[in-house]
């Protein structure tokens, strides 16, 4: 029983000074760095370029301006209100998307 008791300290102690969950942590970032194109909804196409140059957990295109996206939690998000889940679909924040290939 000593032992039983002994384990199971050891064991809720290791759990307890684990390090905390990873779940904080942000994703990769969802698109690659380079030349693109993004094609709006009403079939405008523009070159965009991404970069990895504002930091951890960050990443950047620029249009005719430069969008810098950091990581919110459960999404990608730009000052502005732009956001995408997965770096491909881009809602801005009157609801209207545009696709990044």
């Amino acid at each position: 029983m000593k032992t039983l008791l002994a384990v199971l300290v050891i064991t809720g102690s290791s759990i307890a000074l684990a390090s905390p969950a990873v779940a904080d942590d942000p994703p990769p970032v969802p698109i690659a760095p380079g030349q693109h194109t993004m094609s709006t909804a009403s079939g405008k196409v523009f070159p965009v370029t991404v970069a990895l140059d504002c930091g951890p957990a960050c990443f950047s295109f620029g249009d005719t301006s430069t969008h810098l996206f950091r990581w919110a939690g459960d999404k990608w998000l730009e000052d502005d209100g732009m956001w995408t889940v997965d770096g491909i679909t881009f809602t801005n924040r009157n609801g209207r998307t545009a696709t990044v290939s």
